[in-house]
């Protein structure tokens, strides 16, 4: 067996005041749903977040390999069946991510209709720079640009970019509803290097984030070592800081990167590949407890979820 056939959950557990009852988030990015995933991955990933009974369901961008799977019909179906599963489940927020609109920009008429088609389906909200609540959650889903993936067509992030775009959308955190827990959805969490950014996200309680891959850690070695840095990020930065789990923007905000399903993506280098192999798929937990007696914290576990399905 592979570190790949199993899948690693991290449990989060936080008190929240204001919170009637307890809440359970089940939060993962980076399916890049396309040669590397099988029809059989996407059904065993499904039962196993069934077993966790979520209250909401996140995906956190990088949901398609490339714009040009959502082309291809079986990948399609694959995606839209996942969906309509997780939806019987709970409410599904959804974001994208750079993998899912690089290479169109948005502008071919299949890509909007096909998200357009996902938007539409009951229980599933597409957030993009919109905010989602309820009566007991509240969810923003920020929209990362090409300009801001891409910035003068070069392959690095501009926090600049961002912080000017986010500037011009006071809607998505300003006057929020003070009584709910509030979730903020950026693929991407390199806005986490910009103090101006963090100061504007201020009001909300969590972030979670993906894109970071868990850094390209493989198992042996995620096994033993628990720390925030990576080996590599998706701009190719050696031993990146803050590239996976748990850290604190400032004393109210709290930040989660996901460690994604897919590590290497198809229109990466073939002789990278090996590492989907060698590193676990990741789904986040995060619960939160009316119990003020409750100690934060964080347990690790790994099943070998291929036996779901």
């Amino acid at each position: 067996m592979l570190p790949q056939d199993f899948l690693k959950i991290t449990y989060y557990q936080f008190f929240h005041p204001m919170i009637l009852h307890p809440l359970k988030i089940v939060a993962f990015g980076d399916l890049h749903l396309g040669d590397n995933v099988s029809l059989s991955m996407t059904k065993a990933l499904f039962c196993q977040i069934k077993k966790e009974q979520p209250d909401y369901i996140c995906l956190l961008g990088d949901n398609f390999d490339s714009p040009n799977k959502i082309k291809q019909v079986e990948k399609q179906k694959q995606f839209i069946d996942f969906i309509l599963s997780l939806a019987n489940l709970a409410p599904v927020m959804i974001i994208l991510g750079s993998h899912d609109f690089v290479g169109t920009y948005a502008s071919l008429d299949y890509w909007n209709e096909f998200w357009q088609t996902i938007s539409q389906i009951k229980g599933v909200f597409l957030l993009n720079n919109q905010v989602y609540f309820d009566h007991q959650i509240l969810f923003m889903g920020y929209f990362e640009t090409y300009d801001y993936f891409f910035p003068k067509h070069q392959k690095r992030e501009d926090t600049e970019c961002l912080y000017q775009d986010l500037k011009k959308r006071r809607y998505l955190y300003d006057s929020l509803p003070s009584a709910l827990p509030k979730f903020a959805l950026f693929h991407s969490p390199e806005f986490g290097k910009d103090d101006r950014i963090i100061t504007l996200l201020q009001n909300y309680d969590y972030i979670l984030s993906a894109h970071y891959h868990n850094g390209c850690i493989p198992a042996f070695l995620d096994d033993i070592y628990h720390g925030p840095r990576g080996i590599i990020s998706p701009k190719r930065e050696i031993f990146p800081k803050n590239a996976r789990g748990l850290s604190l923007l400032s004393e109210k905000t709290k930040l989660i990167i996901n460690g994604g399903i897919i590590k290497l993506s198809d229109c990466s280098p073939t002789y990278l590949h090996i590492l989907n192999s060698l590193c676990y798929p990741e789904l986040d937990v995060i619960s939160l407890t009316t119990d003020s007696k409750q100690v934060d914290s964080i347990v690790r576990k790994k099943i070998f979820y291929k036996n779901n399905f």
